[in-house]
């Protein structure tokens, strides 16, 4: 495979290649504050917002799933960063 090639990669083979990685070099896991956290997920907390999701269900859903709490506020903080930093990459 070239560095060119059309290949396409999804977030949990990133992750997974990542992991490998570090593993391979004796590091542990990259770890994010929780705003960095969200900050990567802005595109689909945005999704989930536009179909109606509410922060709270949001929250809930993240803090099942990381075993983290996370907060409905700390959702609708994360979702108001995502869409200003989408204004500003489109020039809206």
């Amino acid at each position: 495979m070239s560095a060119g090639s059309d290949e396409n990669y999804t977030a949990e083979q990133a992750a997974l290649a990542q992991r490998a990685l570090t593993d391979e070099l004796g590091q542990p896991p990259a770890r994010f504050a929780q705003q960095q956290f969200l900050g990567m997920l802005g595109d689909e907390l945005l999704a989930l917002r536009r179909q109606g999701a509410a922060d709270e269900r949001i929250a809930d859903l993240l803090s099942s799933n990381t075993g983290t709490r996370i907060t409905p506020s700390a959702i609708a903080s994360a979702i108001t960063e995502a869409e200003q930093f989408r204004q500003g990459r489109d020039g809206s």
